[in-house]
Order: structure tokens, then C-alpha cells, then sequence
């Protein structure tokens, strides 16, 4: 699976989540992969606004190079750690829904949702990157990419009122070949009388 496959990925996960905060906006990312086996490597990414409003628009910023071509109907997996801060502590959530700390060993099924149904950002396109695998070696230079995240599936619900903390590894079997590791924070606008507005 390759970059954009992770990015798409975690963006649209991490888009799921949902907490209000009252404090400033975390947000601190990672290349967490081993540089003698990696494949996918991220020099930049970015995710604006911070907090992340969901549902709403976020630009989405990737930089980064896949070295070599990823098949499709391969044996590459994802394995997902996702942390929630409760009372100062990070603590582990359950894989739940599909979502949570959970391991994906078909990351392209996945990632066909979306050309499916025609939901791959355009600024992925423009840049020749597909939401489908395989993925050919690519210079990753996405800049400010417009994503619309237009509803918060029910079944996430259970994550509300928290920041977040993920590490998504991509696996060719047991070896690591690409490694995000991020923390933010996610909140739903509020409207109503309830808000004082």
C-alpha cells in the first residue's frame, strides 16, 4: 500500500473522531518507519484547521517518496494503534466498527470506497495520485489539498470528547515498510442555544 493509500487513510479515520476541546489544538506528526526497510517515506504533512472540524473542510498537505511499486492484491497490511487522552492519560481504544486500534489486512478494499464513489480529492488527482492501488514509485508534493468530511458515522460516536494519538504502519509481512505517527485534536461545531450563540 503506498503513501497516499496511508495519508487517505489516516486522514479519513482521524476524521471520524470527534471531541470539543477547550484548550489550545495539539498536533505533532511523525515518520515513525525503520530507514533500512522503509518504502514510503513522509518529509511533511500537514492538516488544517487545527483543531480539525469535523464534519467541515480540511486542507490536507503531503510531501513525501514511494520507492518502489505496490501491487494490488498483495499481502500488505495496516496496523493501527489508536490512543485517546482521558484525565491527562492516553488510553487505548478498543477496535470497534472498523475503527480503533485495529490491523487492516486488505488496506486496498478499503481505499476502494473511495473511487467507488468518486470521493478521491481532486488535488490527488491533479497530481496523477489514484485512490486505487497498485501505487507506481511517486515524489509525493500535494499541497493544501480540499477534503470534505460531510457526516460523522454514528457508530463512531463513542470516541467524542477526547485528543487523539495514532501510529499507522504499513506491513509487507512482518516488515515494516512506511510509519505515520501523529497526535491531534478533533472537534464538532457546536450550534444552538446550548453553544451562547
Amino acid at each position: 500500500m503506498g503513501s497516499l493509500s496511508v495519508i487517505l487513510f489516516f486522514t479519513l479515520v482521524a476524521s471520524g473522531f470527534a471531541l470539543f476541546t477547550q484548550h489550545a489544538a495539539i498536533w505533532k506528526w511523525s515518520d515513525c518507519a525503520d530507514p533500512n526497510t522503509r518504502v514510503l517515506h513522509m518529509t511533511g504533512f500537514d492538516v488544517s484547521p487545527k483543531p480539525v472540524h469535523v464534519p467541515g473542510n480540511l486542507s490536507v498537505t503531503i510531501v513525501g517518496d514511494l520507492s518502489h511499486r505496490l501491487q494490488a492484491n498483495s499481502h500488505y497490511r495496516l496496523n493501527v494503534t489508536m490512543d485517546k487522552k482521558l484525565l491527562s492519560n492516553w488510553h487505548a481504544v478498543p477496535c470497534a466498527h472498523k475503527v480503533g486500534t485495529c490491523v487492516y489486512d486488505d488496506p486496498c478494499e478499503f481505499l476502494q470506497t473511495f473511487s467507488s464513489n468518486h470521493t478521491c480529492p481532486q488535488a490527488f488527482i491533479d497530481n496523477g495520485l489514484s485512490c486505487t492501488c497498485p501505487f507506481d514509485p511517486v515524489s509525493l508534493n500535494v499541497k493544501n489539498a480540499a477534503v470534505e468530511v460531510k457526516t460523522i458515522p454514528k457508530a463512531w460516536s463513542f470516541l467524542a470528547n477526547g485528543d487523539f494519538r495514532a501510529r499507522v504502519e504499513v506491513l509487507d509481512g512482518s516488515k515494516m515498510i512506511g510509519c505515520l505517527q501523529t497526535e491531534l485534536s478533533i472537534t464538532i461545531p457546536c450550534h444552538g442555544f446550548l453553544c451562547g450563540r
